[in-house]
């Protein structure tokens, strides 16, 4: 029999033990919690740490808010590279509660999602998940170009990393339900719950970001190889290639769902709206050069090339040494082989993106911008810290304290991170904008807002209940179809002048704008100003004019011949502006009015020019003394293109009755 006092020591230690990770699980969300909470505070939109709030962060609140459900939900709107799954989820806690999101709610639950990935590099860390949690959060945090990007609400990739790491750890996971059962049958239903858990994180990850599928193909070669590594024995021969040929299936049917979900959402835009919302991707076969030198000229950078060094130079090694250890059949120590595994996959996660960099054209064709070097400086800057930090604990002498100096090194970049959170610098620009945007909702609330993509649904986005209806002008890119289809039906509209060269200038509105079939009349100029921004009131005058008709009906009235009429009658009147839209306002087209009198009245005016402004053609036409009875309009220069093009005909047409001082301005 045992001595008395090891029988009562074994539960003591095993409570000893359970105690320790309770509170060791406790202070790491206290900790987490208290990081989520300062990084919300200092990397908000209402702080110049991150890019001035815009449009493009303003549309996943938007999406978060929205009151019905269509096919045109499953993706950032307009864009079918950027899953919205994460929007569509605070939609159900919007509808079954009754939460309304904005920016700041939404930006801290990515800071939360996108921190909680340092849990799930922990769980990918075996025998030092201190040190590869705290890598992580160091360098999502630290100050270089990178955090801008990833707690920016625009993104894909916050929303991504998580979900990518949580695929991959699935994957793991499958493989080691094989060692835990030690070679003995798993049960069927397990076996499916497993599958289905990957796939559906899989799914998830692919439907985030489309780059995931082929990254996910990457982590399960590198999986297969860790468990053929860690269990010979049970992932030799049939068995090794059955585990990574349904590994690889996982992963081929997410993306087979993916795409089916893709192409609901194009078909369904494209009957809907008439704009199918793809984003044209093509291999850059004219700049692959060019490319090339640029995807390098970035990797250059003082505050990521050491790192992305460093994770080079760790990944050889870890090839070679897994290599090595594949061919003699030996074990190894499992911290070496983990910590290996990991540097090698994390670098080739980042290498993967270097090939994408150069060979994909819409990088080229959005200016090299910082934003998609993310993922790669993420996982390549992580791969290099994690060689350095490895390389520290194998320094001869320091086997037995190994598992102390990577959890201290861990520790020490967990506080680095926080350390490297600055004080909140507030940003007056932020705030003079909600201030403009909730003025206007108070004067005008439910109105169209008419203007540039930017300065329309960021507007939206910082409004409550009385949110104006953001609708950018006819040559910009739209998000929201139905919104401008709406704008017939609302007796005002607000315009904001900045890049909108139809609206004129804020010291010089003008007078009329034609916009989605609708002509609006101008009520008070410069009528709010605030952020930048000049915003004048116009009124629908759709249905203002006098009543006048057609001698040729204007849609096969040819614009681009020469000499071709078309003739508007009305009542007579003294005066009299015509204004006319036509399909498109280039190239510009020149019309002439030929007034005509009633007979006996008096002498005709000489024909003057219409001026143009985008699609509208407008003029005043005086009789002179006469009274005028129509128009003739007669084309002086012809457009290019065939008779049967799409700019080759007009809209519609408008006449007014008015005084001098109604018109006069639109000479």
């Amino acid at each position: 029999m045992r001595p008395l006092e090891e029988t009562t020591r074994a539960p003591a230690e095993a409570r000893a033990a359970t105690w320790a990770r309770v509170l060791g699980g406790a202070g790491a969300l206290l900790f987490f919690g208290l990081l989520v909470a300062r990084s919300t505070q200092v990397l908000n939109p209402q702080t110049q740490q991150v890019p001035l709030y815009n449009s493009d962060c303003a549309i996943p609140v938007i999406m978060c808010n929205a009151p019905g459900w269509s096919f045109f939900d499953y993706y950032y709107y307009g864009q079918d590279r950027f899953g919205s799954w994460p929007f569509l989820a605070a939609r159900v806690v919007n509808h079954l509660f009754g939460f309304t999101w904005t920016y700041l709610h939404l930006h801290a639950w990515l800071t939360a999602w996108l921190l909680g990935g340092a849990f799930v590099m922990g769980a990918l860390s075996r025998g030092f998940r201190v040190l590869g949690a705290g890598l992580y959060t160091a360098v999502l945090l630290a100050d270089t170009p990178l955090r801008a990007v990833l707690f920016e609400l625009a993104q894909v990739y916050p929303w991504q990393m998580t979900m990518l790491l949580l695929s991959w750890w699935s994957l793991r996971r499958d493989n080691e339900q094989v060692v835990e059962h030690e070679g003995r049958p798993i049960p069927r239903r397990a076996v499916r719950l497993f599958r289905a858990r990957s796939f559906l994180l899989s799914f998830v990850s692919v439907w985030t970001s489309t780059v995931s599928g082929p990254l996910l193909l990457i982590l399960a070669c590198v999986e297969a190889v860790r468990a053929r590594l860690l269990a010979p024995e049970l992932f030799a021969g049939r068995r090794f290639w059955r585990r990574f040929g349904g590994a690889v299936l996982v992963i081929l049917a997410a993306v087979v769902v993916e795409r089916s979900i893709r192409f609901g959402y194009l078909d369904f835009a494209r009957h809907r709206f008439g704009q199918r919302g793809t984003t044209l991707l093509s291999i850059d076969w004219e700049f692959l050069g060019q490319n090339a030198r640029i995807t390098v000229d970035n990797l250059m950078l003082p505050s990521f090339f050491p790192w992305l060094a460093a994770g080079m130079v760790g990944a050889c090694v870890s090839a070679v040494f897994l290599w090595r250890t594949l061919r003699a059949r030996s074990s190894r120590e499992a911290v070496l082989l983990e910590g290996a595994v990991l540097v090698l996959a994390t670098w080739l996660l980042a290498a993967a993106h270097v090939v994408l960099l150069t060979v994909i054209n819409h990088v080229r064709l959005n200016d090299y911008a910082t934003r998609y070097f993310a993922p790669l400086f993420l996982f390549g800057c992580f791969s290099g810290a994690l060689a350095v930090a490895l390389a520290v604990g194998l320094v001869p002498g320091l086997s037995r304290l190994r598992p102390h100096v990577l959890a201290g090194l861990g520790i020490i970049a967990l506080a680095g991170g926080a350390w490297a959170l600055p004080a909140p610098m507030p940003n007056p620009d932020f705030f003079e904008l909600e201030s403009t945007a909730r003025r206007l909702e108070q004067r005008k609330p439910g109105a169209p807002l008419l203007g540039d993509y930017w300065s329309t649904y960021v507007t939206r986005s910082l409004q409550g209940e009385g949110a104006l209806l953001p609708v950018p002008h006819e040559h910009e890119y739209r998000r929201t179809v139905w919104w401008e289809r709406e704008m017939k039906k609302h007796p005002e509209v607000v315009v904001a002048h900045r890049d909108f060269p139809a609206s004129g200038t804020a010291e010089a509105p003008e007078p009329w704008i034609f916009q989605y079939g609708t002509l609006l009349r101008l009520v008070q100029p410069r009528w709010d100003t605030g952020a930048g921004r000049t915003f004048s009131l116009y009124r629908n005058a759709n249905t203002e004019g006098v009543p006048h008709s057609v001698e040729l009906a204007l849609a096969d009235w040819n614009l681009c011949t020469p000499g071709s009429s078309v003739t508007l009658s009305f009542a007579p009147c003294a005066k009299a502006l015509v204004l006319v839209a036509i399909n498109g306002a280039n190239p510009a087209v020149t019309i002439t009015a030929e007034p005509l009198i009633v007979e006996g009245s008096g002498t005709p005016p000489a024909p003057r020019t219409l001026r143009q402004v985008d699609r509208l053609l407008s003029g005043g036409l005086d009789g002179g003394g006469a009274r005028l009875r129509g128009v003739r309009l007669s084309v002086s220069d012809g457009r290019t293109g065939k008779p049967t093009d799409w700019i080759c005909h007009a809209e519609t047409s408008f006449v007014f009755d008015a005084a001098e001082a109604e018109w006069g301005s639109s000479r």
